[in-house]
């Protein structure tokens, strides 16, 4: 008897979806979100993304009430390749 895979990655909902595609063009204000997206939500659509998904982004602000959101970009590889040279020089010698 074999078991089923599991799908542990739900399929985002269409919102969340348009708005990760937009954001893996570049950053976007809130202002562009309501206006060219069309995502009045767009607060709730960043909280599914970082709870459901996994996706992290980051927010800036503008002044007068504009904010750029923007995906984090994942430093995880660059941190350890630092750590990983800074311990190599340190014991060349």
């Amino acid at each position: 008897m074999e078991q089923s895979t599991l799908n542990f990655n739900p399929k985002m909902s269409p919102q969340c979806q348009k708005l990760y595609d937009r954001l893996k063009v570049g950053p976007i204000t809130n202002a562009q979100i309501r206006d060219d997206l069309r995502l009045l939500e767009y607060r709730r659509r960043f909280a599914d993304m970082r709870e459901k998904y996994g996706i992290k982004t980051e927010k800036k602000s503008l002044g007068n009430g504009v904010f750029e959101y923007s995906l984090k970009k994942d430093t995880s590889y660059e941190d350890t390749m630092d750590t990983a040279s800074k311990y190599i020089d340190k014991y060349r010698d």
